[in-house]
C-alpha cells in the first residue's frame, strides 16, 4: 500500500502543479491583456485632455484612467436611464443623502476596517459629478421623494 499511497500522492502533486502552472498562464495571459488595454484607455487619455487644450500630466492620465473612466462605466452598463431621469427624481438633496452614506460606508471600511472601498468610492464620484452637473439649481430640492416628514 505505500507505493500505491506514494503514486496517489505524486499525482495529486503533479495535478496542483499543472493547476499553478494553468492559473499562472491565464494571470499572464489576463494581465497582458489588462496592460495593453490599459495602454490603450492612456492613449485616448491623452488625445481627450489635449482635445480640450489641457496639458496631459501623468497624474492627470491616471485620474481619468483609473477613477473617472470606472464612474462612467457604470453609467453606460448598469442600464440607467441614458438622460439621467434616475439620478434626476432624486432632487439635489437625495444626491447629498446618497453621497453622504456612500461616504460614511467608505469610512467604515477604509478608514476602521482598513479595506479598499472601490465600488461606494466610485459611486460617490458619480453622486458628486451628479451633483456638480445639476448646480442645485437644474432639478428639483427634494425630487420625487418630496419632503420628508421630519423636516
Amino acid at each position: 500500500m505505500p507505493l500505491a499511497d506514494d503514486i496517489a500522492a505524486e499525482t495529486r502533486e503533479a495535478a496542483r502543479k499543472a493547476a499553478v502552472e494553468e492559473f499562472m498562464d491565464h494571470y499572464a495571459q489576463s494581465r497582458e491583456d489588462w496592460e495593453a488595454y490599459r495602454k490603450v484607455c492612456e492613449e485616448a487619455a491623452v488625445r481627450f485632455l489635449d482635445d480640450c487644450s489641457l496639458e496631459p500630466t501623468q497624474d492627470a492620465i491616471e485620474q481619468l484612467t483609473e477613477a473617472f473612466l470606472p464612474a462612467l462605466a457604470i453609467m453606460c452598463q448598469r442600464g440607467y436611464d441614458p438622460n439621467g431621469a434616475n439620478w434626476k427624481s432624486m432632487g439635489w438633496r437625495g444626491l447629498l443623502q446618497e453621497m453622504h452614506k456612500r461616504w460614511k460606508r467608505i469610512h467604515a471600511n477604509s478608514w476602521k476596517r482598513r479595506r479598499f472601498d472601490p465600488n461606494n468610492t466610485v459611486d460617490l464620484i458619480n453622486y458628486s459629478g451628479y451633483l456638480l452637473r445639476s448646480r442645485m439649481s437644474n432639478i428639483a430640492e427634494w425630487g420625487d421623494i418630496g419632503v420628508p416628514d421630519d423636516l
